[in-house]
């Protein structure tokens, strides 16, 4: 606090920013001004590449020339913090690529640059402005599962941070149908909330090109996708909408046609297949993936086989696979839905075993099909 590359940048008079500040005070809640000052940096403030903890060269020159470092970018998001009259400190964070600070031995070189920590209408916020696709409600991924340092000579101290409440939520529904020549015709609408939202449009943007063929084509060869669409990219609060329509030919032995029932979940590899394991499991947050798929079937074909359904779980039921498919006489259709959920975002080295013991099995039922034979 006492550095002047740091503590003496937390109090600094930033020139043009009256009447944001002027703005901010007039919402009628601290969390609305925090997101107003939080939208306002992150859209306005252009970050140069750089990581940093601290500002040699005085933020007050970041924020005339609108670009900066990491760091600097977020001391300027406290001071405007500090401005509009909110109770926030720096946090000294070690991001996921940075590495695991050591708690028994904690030294500055541990962290590797600073976000804003700020508690409004009994909340708690972790804000990185350089972070243009999580919103201030949503801790950053990068930091989840990690210690920081809240930076205060009163009441400062180590945190863990960690997520509870929110997860990585995908609803996948899939209405398709089959060819009488084994080519299957669908569309698929996939709506992504809280962290799923947050993974994907910032994965889109990154580079739309290959964002189709990393979620949706890369493990599906011969699949084509057309007319893809995104909805709610710049509502927060609103799931991100995800549309598309596809064909593939379904593989084909004889009389007989093979239908996967894993299509566009994201769960294609097992990650988990290393005999032993030397760190602990962060998965980062919680997950729910919940995929629904109807298919049409031509009269010529009838089902030969289903798999059965069933529930999986792991030893302390923290992650649980349940499997439901079935023949809708009715409409002559095939019903399958699949739930997969992760209820713990962190597993310990003691837990692996266990933990890979589960995804062998479980990727083993995804790779089940259903089998179809013609009608004599």
């Amino acid at each position: 606090m006492g550095e002047s590359s740091f503590g003496g940048q937390l109090n600094k008079n930033l020139d043009g920013s009256e009447d944001l500040i002027a703005r901010v005070k007039s919402s009628n809640t601290n969390a609305g001004k925090v997101k107003l000052i939080f939208d306002y940096v992150r859209h306005n403030m252009s970050w140069n590449g750089v990581t940093s903890k601290a500002s040699p060269d005085g933020i007050k020159n970041a924020w005339n020339k609108k670009t900066g470092t990491n760091g600097e970018i977020n001391l300027i998001l406290i001071n405007l913090l500090k401005e509009a009259g909110l109770v926030v400190d720096p946090l000294l964070v070690s991001q996921r690529h940075n590495g695991k600070v050591n708690k028994d031995y904690p030294s500055i070189d541990q962290f590797n640059t600073v976000y804003a920590y700020v508690l409004a209408d009994n909340k708690t916020f972790y804000l990185d402005a350089t972070d243009k696709f999580t919103p201030p409600g949503i801790i950053p991924a990068a930091i989840l599962n990690t210690t920081a340092l809240i930076v205060d000579r009163k009441s400062g101290g180590l945190i863990t941070v960690s997520d509870e409440e929110l997860q990585y939520r995908d609803f996948i529904n899939i209405s398709a149908k089959l060819t009488e020549d084994g080519k299957i015709n669908g569309n698929v609408f996939l709506s992504s909330q809280d962290y799923a939202r947050v993974k994907r449009l910032k994965e889109y943007h990154q580079n739309k090109e290959k964002y189709l063929e990393n979620n949706f084509l890369r493990h599906s060869p011969g699949i084509h996708i057309d007319s893809f669409a995104l909805k709610n990219e710049q509502i927060d609060s609103l799931a991100l909408e995800q549309r598309f329509l596809f064909q593939f030919p379904v593989q084909q032995t004889g009389e007989y046609f093979f239908l996967p029932i894993n299509l566009f979940s994201g769960f294609e590899s097992n990650p988990f297949v290393a005999a032993n394991r030397f760190t602990h499991v962060n998965c980062s947050y919680k997950q729910l993936l919940s995929l629904n798929t109807i298919i049409q079937l031509p009269q010529t074909l009838t089902v030969d086989a289903l798999p059965k359904p069933l529930l999986l779980a792991n030893d302390d039921q923290t992650v649980v696979y349940t499997r439901q498919i079935l023949k809708d006489d009715a409409n002559n259709a095939l019903v399958a839905r699949i739930n997969i959920e992760l209820k713990k975002s962190f597993y310990t080295i003691d837990e692996y075993n266990s933990l890979k013991d589960f995804y062998k099995k479980m990727f083993g039922l995804l790779n089940e099909q259903i089998v179809l034979k013609k009608k004599n």
